[in-house]
């Protein structure tokens, strides 16, 4: 049983088969989308996440990925998304069922426009968190490793991946997911 699991996590939630588990999951499904797929009060809830982020790395870090975001919202998010594999994946796997109708593209099944937009609002202020929170742990990370006083390239670069890979874990930890792994 213990291998099965290790598997689910390493490839992501199997295909539903057999019609019970094709009709709960339909429902489930639904349920979601109506529950949270286009209320815009929901997309509102997403800010609060940065009080998760505050708690784990404090204010000041906290608020320093807040001002980096703010400076240039587009350009440090695309820096963010260059650099961290996990928050290019993140914004499909916010949440189990966005999960799922991300496992459905790679079954092969187009979607509609209109599947392809039921968590689209959440996912944008979702990221509004995601990514301070990233650069707030990044460069917390580079302070604590003493990137400053590193002494050659490759200490700077192993720094760096150091501090990229805190920033990611950091951002799983604090904000929720949809992937086996976060539930």
């Amino acid at each position: 049983e213990m291998h099965q699991h290790i598997r689910e996590v390493a490839i992501g939630d199997a295909p539903v088969t057999g019609t019970t588990d094709v009709l709960l999951s339909r429902i489930r499904n639904g349920t979601s989308i109506v529950g949270m797929g286009y209320r815009v009060s929901t997309a509102l809830m997403q800010p609060s996440g940065i009080f998760q982020s505050w708690a784990r790395l404090g204010i000041n870090a906290t608020a320093n990925g807040v001002k980096a975001f703010l400076k240039n919202p587009i350009k440090t998010h695309q820096w963010v998304m260059e650099n961290s594999p996990m928050m290019r994946n993140r914004a499909s796997t916010l949440n189990r069922e966005i999960n799922e109708i991300v496992n459905q593209v790679r079954a092969g099944k187009n979607l509609t426009r209109l599947q392809a937009s039921y968590f689209y609002l959440i996912g944008k202020m979702q990221m509004m968190i995601d990514t301070p929170t990233y650069l707030g742990a990044y460069e917390k990370a580079l302070a604590d490793l003493n990137y400053e006083n590193a002494a050659t390239e490759d200490e700077r670069q192993a720094i760096e991946k150091k501090a990229h890979s805190f920033a990611g874990q950091t951002v799983i930890d604090t904000q929720t997911g949809g992937e086996i792994k976060d539930l």
